[in-house]
């Protein structure tokens, strides 16, 4: 009964979005799945037996059509064109120049934004000196050091891919080309997150996100309805039929450890210098920070400022180890719990965490400068607890909210 009650009922939030003015995102792939490369656990390679194996390109006809109707439907100030692929950079630099034509011609007194997710095996310095002329915002897909990244990341005869992406990257920072990281996070990943968390470093990368690969596959069959194990599966839809996991897949344990672990080392030495995804969405969710995607500005545009201060606790000493402050980039929308009281977490024991022993805790305040169409909104939000457990009865570096002692 009570669930009929809200029924035909909107949340705050999507009033707030659907009274807003018309603006959404948009992931434009020109290219469609074509890439030069044939990393394993690629769902999109797969598509081009839609096409029978020949996937189409898109026309300028196209391009124009669809920047000009994208940039007319927009009514906001700003946008942004997110080129995606399979492996964008096929289509040439002279796409792009043609693409930047469009954006000019039909912006009006709009500001256009552009962002390119590149495996950066194809970068050149004309490509540098195109992306740092106009602007854009590069992504490098990049699994990590040498031995995990070819792990799964190779080219269409086999041969690693690695060091043809090091020298594409070093050909982005050269040109002065603004860029960030996206990592795979797969089978190779698991018991190595801080030494690739400090590895992307190493490599200049500020902004870093973590996406779990888990796919279910069908093996394909020979004339005499042999399963052909050595071809390459085909990668299904996790609700239909498969023949199980992929081997490249990463296991739920090892992707939360992996987090954990550079959360751990994260939230002591890097806050406010090194930014990841899920930890900006989750302080983002935490504060209520929501924010839609199509609003969504450039990390330097919308800030999330806060500070954490840690503390050694146990049964007779506390004592502050540290206290950092830093302004974060608001990357990801979120929402905000209902939270009435002290909120308690449990292990994977399922008994309760009291966390005598020697732990680190901190108190996070955030405050929101969220930038609107009319004006600049400032939102104070709730304090949050950051709890790092380091306890035996709890899994290391669970991250609860306000853990109840």
């Amino acid at each position: 009964m009570a669930e009929d009650i809200f029924k035909n009922t909107i949340t705050l939030a999507d009033a707030e979005r659907m009274s807003g003015p018309l603006a959404f995102n948009l992931m434009i792939k020109p290219g469609g799945s074509l890439c030069n490369l044939d990393c394993r656990y690629c769902y999109y390679l797969d598509k081009s037996g839609l096409y029978g194996g020949r996937e189409p390109r898109m026309t300028e006809d196209m391009l124009e059509k669809l920047i000009k109707n994208y940039l007319g439907s927009c009514d906001v100030p700003e946008v942004t064109f997110n080129w995606h692929g399979g492996e964008p950079l096929i289509m040439g630099l002279d796409f792009y120049r043609k693409a930047i034509e469009f954006e000019k011609k039909y912006a009006e007194d709009k500001i256009v934004h552009n962002t390119l997710q590149t495996n950066g095996t194809l970068l050149t310095p004309q490509w540098a000196d195109f992306f740092a002329e106009n602007n854009f915002l590069i992504g490098i897909s990049i699994d990590g050091p040498e031995h995990i990244h070819d792990r799964y990341r190779s080219s269409k005869a086999g041969e690693p891919s690695f060091s043809r992406v090091m020298a594409g990257l070093r050909t982005l920072v050269y040109g002065g080309v603004e860029f960030n990281t996206l990592t795979a996070v797969s089978k190779a990943s698991e018991g190595h997150g801080l030494e690739i968390y400090q590895f992307l470093k190493s490599i200049g990368s500020k902004y870093m996100q973590f996406l779990p690969v888990v796919e279910k596959i069908r093996y394909q069959k020979g004339d005499n309805g042999k399963t052909l194990k050595s071809v390459r599966p085909t990668i299904v839809n996790p609700s239909g039929e498969s023949d199980g996991i992929g081997t490249w897949s990463i296991s739920d344990v090892g992707y939360g450890r992996l987090l954990c672990d550079i959360f751990d080392y994260w939230v002591r030495h890097d806050v406010g210098q090194y930014f990841v995804g899920m930890f900006d969405a989750t302080l983002a969710g935490w504060v209520g920070a929501i924010r839609e995607p199509a609003h969504m500005p450039r990390p330097a545009e919308a800030t999330l400022s806060w500070s954490i201060t840690e503390t050694c606790m146990s049964a007779t000493t506390s004592s502050i180890l540290s206290t950092s402050s830093a302004t974060l980039p608001l990357t990801i929308s979120g929402t905000s719990p209902a939270a009435t009281g002290p909120w308690h977490s449990e292990s994977r024991s399922a008994t309760p965490c009291h966390c005598n022993a020697a732990a680190a805790s901190g108190s996070v305040y955030a405050t929101e400068n969220a930038r609107s169409t009319a004006s600049t909104r400032q939102r104070t939000a709730r304090p949050v607890s950051i709890h790092s457990v380091r306890d035996s009865r709890c899994s290391t570096g669970t991250v609860l909210p306000q853990c109840r002692r």
